[in-house]
């Protein structure tokens, strides 16, 4: 159990004798070893289907990730300052409430 505690290319060796597993198991015509670098056209002849006329999605680009890592950063820090400014704002406005009370009650009347 955890992958972190083993050497560090065993998730590699996994990887390469689940793909041996599979190869040795499913029959050529049913299988496609297929990279997303080829684009379309050998999933569309796999799939018998024409190449559509739109590019090949590259959602998963090193530049697309590269900033949704930022964005995930940003959003994973960003509410430290602002929870610090709501509990300065909030001491403050309790402060100045307190104290305008303490004043009113020192007041003779």
């Amino acid at each position: 159990h955890g992958f972190l505690a083993k050497p560090p290319d065993w998730l590699d060796s996994q990887y390469e004798k689940h793909v041996a597993h599979v190869k040795a198991n499913v029959p050529p015509e049913r299988l496609l070893v297929f990279n997303v670098k080829e684009g379309w056209a050998p999933l569309c002849t796999f799939l018998g289907k024409p190449v559509p006329d739109v590019p090949f999605p590259h959602a998963n680009d090193s530049k697309f990730l590269q900033h949704m890592t930022l964005v995930m950063q940003v959003a994973t820090y960003a509410w430290l300052p602002s929870l610090a400014l709501l509990a300065f704002f909030c001491r403050r406005l309790c402060c100045s409430a307190w104290t305008s009370q303490a004043k009113q009650k020192q007041k003779p009347q």
